[in-house]
């Protein structure tokens, strides 16, 4: 079950390595999906979300960029 700052954690990494693009304005395709995470449960103030409760590809990119 990954922890908000979990979350966090992976979005960061994310973005680090893959920036967005300044000359279109956007998050490449993992960084969107996580910052989706990362909003909802900052919305609903989740510390922890079960991987059940994320989209496949969501969960992709969580394992993807989680250290």
């Amino acid at each position: 079950m990954p922890s908000f700052d979990q979350i966090q954690a992976a979005l960061i990494h994310c973005l680090e390595q893959q920036p967005p693009c300044k000359i279109q304005l956007k998050l490449s395709a993992d960084s969107s999906k996580l910052a989706e995470v990362f909003a909802e449960m900052s919305f609903f103030d989740e510390a922890e979300r079960p991987l059940s409760k994320l989209s496949p590809v969501q969960r992709e990119a969580f394992e993807r960029w989680q250290k």
